[in-house]
């Protein structure tokens, strides 16, 4: 007599049987679901673990057998997903993908894979996916990822060449590695001569002479910051530039760096680099530590718990051999900041005082 679950075996296999006889479309969705499950337990694997390989195996065979009974867009998708989690990216570029913008996503990401960077464009392109990776760029900019910035900037612009939002980031993520780089100069000007929106070629003209100070070119960084505060008057971003290469030794002309600032603060008082650098030039140009710490404390009332201020406010306080005070402001600078290149400063910088 056979066994009980041998018997439930018999009847599943034949139920499964009958319905593909009788309901393909059932029968197919049946396997996909099946090949779906056996991807998601591949994804939950390491690369290298043999039941990683049993899974897309399995996952192949299902979905073959799928296709079999209907020919889905449903099936194809799961088989492009299914090559590429494989590392068969030349298989998955084969698979002729349904319409809808999740297939044309995949068929990009297999098209990129195998280097193909005009037919990724295209499929990402065709799956609306621009807003996507400029995202995942300003993300990456956020957080101070630079390298991951420009990769995904770099997506952007192959899609949206006329873009000046992806041309602009990927010059900043550019620069940002190394102010020496040509092409960071040469996108910010594609991302000025493309946009038509005044605060954003401010933004674009700033960034440029960013670039030109930093490379100890304050004659050409004057230049663009007048063009950017010509542009967009209030743009508090180029006139604390200004004031910076004007205190700069080396700079051709010099002005009223402190009442420009003082400007910059009164009309926009989010703006906390020029209250940062109004504490500074008190402190090493006018020998005011009492006028430097007022300028602090007036940018914290302005922007509580700035990690920026707190920081600058902690190495002032360093810099005075008041070690409690530097102490407390760098745990709390440690608190707020969210980029990592910063936090990792802000780290080693609160070990050093709180060094026996």
């Amino acid at each position: 007599m056979l066994g009980s679950k041998r018997v439930t075996g018999i009847i599943l296999i034949g139920a499964v049987a009958i319905t593909a006889l009788i309901l393909p479309q059932a029968a197919s969705a049946w396997l996909l679901n099946l090949a779906n499950l056996n991807l998601a337990r591949a994804a939950s694997l390491p690369m290298d673990a043999p039941a990683r390989a049993d899974a897309l195996s399995a996952a192949d065979a299902q979905l073959g057998s799928a296709r079999a009974f209907v020919a889905s867009g449903w099936i194809a998708l799961a088989q492009m997903r299914a090559a590429l989690a494989g590392g068969d990216a030349l298989r998955a570029t084969q698979i002729d993908p349904p319409s809808d913008f999740i297939a044309q996503f995949w068929a990009g990401n297999a098209a990129w894979q195998m280097g193909n960077q005009d037919a990724a464009w295209a499929a990402w392109r065709a799956a609306g996916a621009f807003e996507y990776f400029i995202q995942q760029a300003h993300r990456a900019s956020f957080q101070h990822d630079w390298g991951a910035a420009e990769q995904w900037a770099r997506i952007a612009v192959g899609i949206a060449p006329a873009s000046a939002d992806a041309h602009f980031v990927l010059g900043d993520a550019l620069s940002q590695q190394s102010v020496a780089n040509i092409e960071a100069i040469q996108e910010l000007n594609r991302a000025a001569d493309l946009t038509h929106d005044q605060e954003f070629l401010s933004t674009a003209l700033t960034r440029h002479g960013e670039i030109l100070a930093a490379r100890g070119d304050y004659a050409g960084a004057i230049e663009y910051y007048n063009r950017a505060i010509r542009v967009a008057p209030l743009d508090a971003r180029p006139r604390t530039g200004l004031a910076r290469v004007w205190l700069e030794p080396a700079a051709p002309v010099h002005g009223d760096a402190d009442a420009l600032l003082k400007q910059v603060v009164t009309d926009s008082p989010w703006a906390v680099s020029a209250f940062v650098l109004l504490a500074q030039n008190a402190e090493r140009w006018h020998n005011d530590p009492q006028g430097a710490e007022a300028w602090y404390r007036a940018g914290l009332e302005k922007n509580p718990h700035d990690p920026l201020l707190l920081f600058e406010r902690a190495e002032f306080y360093a810099r005075t051999n008041r070690w409690s005070e530097a102490k407390a402001n760098y745990v709390l600078a440690l608190q707020y900041e969210t980029h990592a290149d910063q936090l990792q400063l802000v780290a080693h910088r609160l070990a050093a005082v709180s060094a026996p």
